[in-house]
């Protein structure tokens, strides 16, 4: 079967978020920034984890020109938002540190006429 990767911060909503299915996984180790499998006839794995980046989640609240949203992953992960009118012109816009779980922002600036998009980039 390989080697699945489960995000089980949500224990209601857990959701598969990466793996390697190259291999048959017998047993898995951890250490440091390594992931250790005994692969059977594969013989060992080594595999680098990878740290989970911020995931934009939408809110279901709705505010007269304000668009809000929810940014969640790892607890004191920082990173910038940046906003465009137009996906080729990037503005940096707030920098962001997530806590113990979803952190919200709100763009208070946004017009029913004008459609904007959002990214977040390492600081």
């Amino acid at each position: 079967m390989g080697l699945l990767v489960i995000d089980i911060s949500n224990p209601a909503s857990m959701r598969r978020v990466g793996g390697n299915g190259s291999f048959q996984a017998l047993d898995v180790s951890v250490a440091g920034d390594k992931v250790f499998v005994a692969a059977g006839g594969d013989g060992l794995v080594i595999l680098n984890t990878v740290t989970p980046t911020l995931r934009f989640e939408p809110l279901t609240r709705f505010d007269a020109g304000v668009f809000r949203f929810s940014l969640n992953g790892p607890s004191g992960q920082s990173a910038r938002v940046q906003r465009s009118d137009n996906l080729r012109d990037w503005q940096n816009w707030q920098t962001v540190t997530v806590g113990n779980g979803p952190i919200e922002v709100a763009d208070p600036d946004v017009s029913a006429n004008v459609k904007r998009f959002y990214r977040t980039i390492s600081p």
